[in-house]
């Protein structure tokens, strides 16, 4: 199952259906407190995080450094918008995250990202 986390409701819901079209089980939220708290209580149903940089209350780094301490294997994917390195934290690992995407991006190409890390899980 993939996690999906964009404050911005049109961005996640237009990744959400991109990927379940192609068979993938997915969860959306705009909020990343309720997401990590969906994932607290169901981390071994998911695969993979895809997750938005700058959000409300919740950061995509702080939602990454959470996730991987309740599941250090989870795949994770981040996206912005931004220059990752101008909004990259001091006690940031980029070795946390799986791959780092460049918004805008065409969902064709993100579905091949994820195709191949889902793949490679398996």
């Amino acid at each position: 199952m993939i996690l999906i986390v964009d404050d911005d409701p049109d961005i996640a819901t237009l990744i959400r259906i991109s990927l379940e079209k192609r068979g993938f089980s997915v969860s959306c939220f705009t909020d990343p407190v309720t997401a990590l708290d969906e994932f607290r209580l169901h981390s071994a149903e998911y695969d993979l995080i895809i997750s938005d940089i700058r959000m409300p209350h919740l950061n995509g780094y702080q939602l990454v450094q959470q996730a991987k301490k309740i599941k250090p294997d989870i795949t994770i994917l981040i996206m912005s918008a931004f220059e990752f390195d101008l909004d990259l934290p001091d006690d940031f690992s980029r070795s946390d995250v799986d791959e780092f995407v460049k918004k805008p991006i065409a969902m064709e190409r993100l579905n091949k990202i994820v195709f191949a890390h889902i793949h490679q899980l398996r």
